[in-house]
């Protein structure tokens, strides 16, 4: 009888994937297999033993973890972007008996929804901005409770239905007049948004995080924060840049909106400063782990050995964050694009630049594929932004 092996299995293949796959790598486990549904950087590391690229349904994420399964024994999963956090809470009675679910499946459809996510921060005193949910479109006459300019955001994250934004800015009532044609039409279709007021000024240096690995009785294991120096392609992107300073309100933020919400696994709620009134706002809650959490790792926290650790029953060991060393971590790809098609930008990755102790994210000289992958594809993008940006 073949031996039942444990089994890291990372869901996903882009730069949040290949931190994960270091970090578990660095602490000496061999035993990392992938599932992603796009060839990207991760799929091609040296630190994983098998790969498996599915096509995007249901189906075919839970045939292939039910056939990893049998090969190997249990499965610890690892899910890097919303739709495989949706999947697994779908196939779950299929996959239970053989794999470590990382999050709530019981409350996950409520703790994702942003409309929900407000509401905790109205009971727990946490502060967020002003807000309404559209969820038909008579909620548009609500609209006049808000300050102009808006942000208006699906209500969960839609960041793989090409028909649905990802975030979408109304300057004025003019501005909304032109989109709120085509928002109705998703309004149709079954999706529902937010609408919030923008907190004023630029997201660079803004943007701060809290993030924490919470076990099934709501006890934190261990937690870690940073903050977004940059983001890509604007101030609504992802990560650029990033380092691990953070003011410890957002620490204790973050914390009462992990304990409040009946939040396990990863959490990671994002706050943007309000220097109107000195007040870190929450911007949304993250339950998996996002593009730049290697700023955990390089700052001394290891939140998904920890998820290791404790889905084998074992104790995992308490890690404090080392805040006095700064560090920053650069996504060269983003920023290079950054650099190419933003105004005035060059000063923001000048101030980046100046930064002791930068460390840059999916560059390994001992994997040395991940990055020429990525690099190729880095540099094709950047030709076809620079085309479409000339003939616009």
């Amino acid at each position: 009888m073949q031996k039942e092996i444990t089994y890291a299995v990372v869901l996903g293949g882009y730069i949040n994937a290949y931190a994960i796959i270091n970090e578990l790598h660095k602490k000496g486990i061999q035993e990392i297999a992938l599932i992603s549904y796009t060839k990207k950087i991760a799929c091609f590391s040296n630190k994983i033993k098998k790969v498996c690229i599915i096509k995007q349904t249901t189906e075919n994420l839970s045939n292939c973890l039910m056939r990893l399964g049998k090969e190997v024994g249990k499965l610890i999963l690892y899910p890097t972007d919303d739709w495989f956090l949706e999947q697994i809470v779908k196939i779950e009675p299929l996959i239970k008996d053989f794999t470590f679910i990382p999050f709530n499946t019981k409350n996950f459809n409520l703790t994702a929804n942003k409309v929900i996510q407000y509401k905790y921060c109205e009971q727990l005193s946490v502060p967020y901005p002003r807000t309404i949910g559209i969820q038909n479109k008579t909620d548009w006459d609500s609209i006049t409770k808000l300050a102009f300019p808006i942000i208006i955001k699906p209500s969960h994250r839609e960041d793989l239905n090409q028909k649905i934004f990802r975030s979408k800015l109304i300057k004025d009532q003019e501005d909304l007049l032109l989109n709120i044609g085509s928002i109705n039409l998703l309004l149709e279709e079954g999706v529902d948004f937010l609408a919030s007021e923008v907190i004023p000024g630029s997201s660079n240096g803004n943007i701060y995080a809290y993030c924490s690995y919470v076990d099934e009785n709501g006890n934190i294991l261990n937690e870690w924060g940073g903050r977004k120096l940059s983001q890509y392609p604007n101030d609504y992107g992802v990560f650029s840049s990033a380092s691990n300073e953070v003011p410890e309100i957002v620490m204790q933020q973050g914390r009462s909106l992990v304990k409040g919400m009946n939040i396990h696994g990863f959490c990671e709620p994002e706050f943007k400063y309000d220097y109107r009134d000195g007040k870190y706002k929450l911007m949304e809650v993250n339950l998996r782990s996002m593009m730049w959490n290697e700023v955990g790792r390089l700052s001394g926290v290891n939140l998904h050995y920890t998820q290791w650790c404790y889905a084998r029953g074992e104790k995992p060991p308490v890690e404090l964050q080392n805040r006095k060393k700064p560090i920053v971590l650069i996504y060269y790809k983003h920023e290079l694009i950054n650099l190419f098609i933003r105004k005035n930008y060059w000063s923001t990755f000048k101030q980046i630049c100046k930064k002791k102790n930068k460390y840059w994210a999916g560059i390994d000289l001992k994997d040395w594929k991940p990055f020429m992958h990525d690099l190729f594809h880095t540099l094709k993008l950047l030709i076809l932004t620079l085309l479409k940006k000339k003939h616009a």
